[in-house]
């Protein structure tokens, strides 16, 4: 630990089913950092500038979001197909300074491991946020990876988070069943009970209008998640529905809010983007958040649906006041 600072270590890697070549040309390439970083794409009207010659020793690129970061980056050294070393230093939403670097790993002519790793300190006084901000971290870097990965195989990215917006969530009668896992396990759980709830649906002829998820507790440090799954039904089936019929499944009401909402496109483990995405739009506008209500994952298609992961729609809602 350094004078007044608190450091810390990133590294994760992945295997990616290509030549040593392409994956250097797509790490290297700024176009590509637009489309594979999970903090580029949250805001994609960043100012962006550039510095002295591109993919050379000094290079530098500045990036500047209205709404919270503004970060700049240093190349130090590179060793073309093998490594990369850069400064990477932040200046808001706090200062500090931190090294990073790309290692690239030949495994067969078309398979390389990329392992990405930061060297991370800030300020002695956020202490208290190590252990979640080495989560953050870590979180990020694994979706920075799937997504370099995913571009890297299939040519493109299937994935995109649209316009956010704030929006009434009219009241809704529904069925639901808790749970609680790791983040692992989390759409295994619902698949269960959103087949569950077919079955209900169809054995007793009411009509289902959607499935949604509300979250009671997440936390990613501890990887545990308490949540509702549900599936909304109409008000007049709810009210001649026999609760005795339900078994460990139990109706309920949630009541008329204001909601912040982010719409998801695509693949199910590109979603945390989205959370991101709506948080941050949350803090930037300064609205103040409904904790009297839970945040809310709406799914418009669903696995059991037989629709394609790359046709997904998902709208993450934020209660707001």
């Amino acid at each position: 630990m350094g004078i007044f600072k608190i450091d810390i270590e990133v590294e994760k890697s992945i295997i990616i089913d290509s030549t040593l070549e392409k994956v250097w040309e797509y790490i290297s390439e700024i176009k590509n950092k637009n489309i594979w970083s999970p903090w580029l794409i949250l805001e994609k009207d960043c100012k962006h500038k550039t510095f002295w010659n591109p993919w050379t020793i000094w290079y530098k690129e500045h990036w500047k979001w209205n709404m919270i970061w503004e970060w700049e980056q240093i190349i130090t050294n590179i060793n073309h197909l093998q490594y990369i070393t850069y400064d990477l230093n932040f200046i808001k939403p706090f200062k500090s300074n931190n090294t990073a670097s790309f290692h690239l790993t030949k495994l067969t002519e078309k398979q390389v491991e990329l392992t990405w790793r930061m060297d991370w300190s800030f300020p002695l006084y956020l202490f208290f946020l190590r252990k979640k901000t080495v989560s953050y971290l870590e979180h990020d870097f694994e979706r920075w990876l799937i997504m370099l990965k995913e571009l890297i195989e299939k040519w493109k990215l299937e994935t995109e988070t649209k316009y956010i917006w704030v929006d009434k969530l009219n009241k809704k009668y529904y069925i639901w069943s808790k749970w609680s896992c790791k983040l692992g396990e989390l759409w295994s759980k619902l698949s269960i009970d959103f087949t569950s709830f077919g079955d209900i649906i169809n054995e007793h002829k009411i009509k289902s209008l959607c499935y949604f998820v509300r979250y009671l507790k997440t936390d990613m440090v501890n990887d545990y998640y308490e949540f509702e799954a549900c599936v909304e039904i109409p008000e007049a089936d709810y009210k001649n529905f026999q609760t005795a019929l339900i078994s460990t499944y139990t109706l309920w009401i949630l009541d008329e809010t204001k909601v912040a909402i982010t719409s998801h496109y695509g693949s199910f483990k590109f979603i945390p983007n989205s959370w991101t995405w709506a948080y941050m739009y949350v803090k930037y506008n300064k609205l103040e958040i409904n904790k009297s209500y839970s945040p809310i994952e709406l799914y418009e298609s669903w696995i059991n649906d037989w629709v394609k992961e790359k046709d997904f729609v998902v709208h993450v809602l934020i209660p707001v006041k």
